[in-house]
């Protein structure tokens, strides 16, 4: 289940190796593969490299993201291809991974970063922003418990309690995690690299510099 680690590794590995062809170039290419390999494995990492290098150009352009989404027009174009996303799934079209749900991905993207931005600090969504500050690690550790949940819930003869149980399992390990992580901080080793410490000394330009001389932003 951490196929996703793997790729977004390989995207980067991508951006690294080629900072001199314009990103969009790169996600154009990707989704050509993603059109013409048959391969699901392969076929899911194009059209993930897709957005990546979308993602890159935008990081490049500072702001090009904040104006495309204050367009109306676009706004609204973003939510019709979300709502055609639903129904595609309501009515069983299988878009799942393939290059022309590409579009319809972006739509979804588009509209959840608007209504984030619109309601994201909301008082009734603050455990959904506790679980995003923690991703990682409820991604990471989901797994397993929720496939046991299924399992045990499936016993009942009902989906939707499998489902529940499934969905319950997972997050709490998530939650677990994450209060294991507050009281025992070295357990962060499964999660995140070590931070290297930074001496905040003044250099002569007046820039700080970390413990081996190089400065810092």
């Amino acid at each position: 289940h951490l196929w996703f680690l793997y790729d977004l590794f390989l995207f980067y590995m991508v951006a690294l190796v080629t900072p001199r062809v314009p990103p969009l170039w790169i996600a154009a290419g990707a989704l050509v593969a993603a059109a013409l390999v048959p391969d699901f494995g392969v076929r899911r990492f194009f059209l993930l490299l897709v957005f990546f290098m979308i993602g890159v150009w935008f990081s490049q352009h500072v702001g090009a993201l904040e104006r495309t989404l204050a367009r109306r027009w676009v706004v609204w174009g973003c939510a019709a291809l979300a709502l055609a996303t639903v129904a595609a799934a309501a009515v069983g079209v299988g878009l799942r991974y393939t290059a022309l749900s590409a579009p319809f991905a972006a739509g979804g993207i588009g509209i959840a970063i608007v209504l984030a931005r619109r309601y994201g600090s909301a008082r009734m969504l603050r455990p959904l922003r506790a679980v995003g500050r923690d991703s990682l690690v409820y991604y990471i550790v989901h797994w397993w418990p929720a496939s046991a949940g299924v399992g045990l819930g499936a016993l009942t003869g009902n989906a939707w309690v499998a489902l529940a149980v499934g969905f319950a399992f997972g997050l709490g390990a998530g939650v677990v995690m994450v209060l294991l992580l507050r009281v025992l901080p070295a357990l962060d080793l499964l999660f995140a690299w070590p931070a290297r410490a930074v001496r905040t000394s003044a250099s002569s330009s007046g820039s700080l510099s970390t413990s081996d001389g190089r400065p810092t932003p």
